[in-house]
């Protein structure tokens, strides 16, 4: 049986009309659009990896900056500004909840979460970061292949601070099925003020690399906010000349 020959598709005529567009693109002064190469090869990368079961970080190109009204969520930082944010108030903390993506099975959506919960002193349950940190480990004990990878004491934002890096299964909530979710979350714990602050992402285990400049720039960018004494209060932005510097009186000013 002979070998089938190679069509051959003449697409001459295509480049001839893409030639002569150029042509008169170019007298008419409009621009070339604009192609992110990089951008394209990026995502080609990502599906290749993706079907190998690898991954690599997506660029997040625009943050947005979280301030909040209320009282107690007394912070700002950075957060990617395409995800949903939600806060809290709740009976014993409050809370941010930002959503991102959701995983390639559609099963859970990436979340960078920041919380406040009053210390002892402030009417709540724990006096020390120690005793925040055993409690949340012994609260995780009873998750399905929990595991801590890592623990480090440092500090966020000039505040002692605890970080953890732990791992750990939750089950798909789909019925007849017993599948579960490797999640990976990353955990920061603050003490201010009679105050803890905790800074999480929680994430897929397969996507834990591909947002993690997402939650690296919440921390970068995390600072406390501390409230005016009155703002009210006259600052001047000048020099103050010698006699104001000597506390000597001056004429007020009277209405016209």
């Amino acid at each position: 049986m002979g070998m089938k020959r190679a069509k051959t598709i003449d697409d001459t005529y295509l480049w001839e009309l893409k030639k002569l567009w150029e042509e008169k693109r170019r007298a008419l002064g409009i621009p070339e659009p604009p192609t992110d190469l990089a951008a394209i090869d990026r995502e080609y990368r990502h599906q290749r990896l993706q079907q190998r079961g690898l991954v690599i970080a997506r660029e997040i190109r625009y943050y947005a900056a979280f301030t909040s009204t209320n009282p107690r969520l007394r912070f700002a930082f950075h957060y990617p500004s395409d995800w949903q944010v939600r806060e809290f108030d709740e009976e014993g903390y409050d809370e941010v909840l930002i959503l991102g993506p959701r995983d390639r099975e559609n099963t859970c959506n990436l979340a960078l979460l920041v919380s406040v919960t009053p210390g002892k002193a402030q009417g709540g349950r724990f006096a020390t970061l120690e005793e925040m940190v055993v409690n949340r480990l012994n609260r995780s004990q009873r998750l399905t292949e929990f595991k801590v990878l890592s623990r480090v004491k440092g500090e966020l934002a000039s505040a002692e601070a605890v970080e953890l890096m732990v791992s750990y299964n939750v089950p798909l909530l789909r019925t007849g099925t017993r599948q579960e979710i490797p999640l990976m979350e990353r955990w920061i714990v603050a003490a201010r003020k009679g105050w803890f602050y905790e800074l999480i992402y929680r994430v897929t285990a397969e996507d834990y690399y591909t947002y993690l400049d997402a939650f690296r720039t919440l921390v970068r960018t995390f600072e406390f906010v501390d409230e005016r004494q009155d703002a009210n209060i006259f600052y001047p932005l000048v020099t103050q000349s010698p006699t104001d510097a000597l506390g000597e009186e001056q004429a007020g000013y009277e209405p016209m």
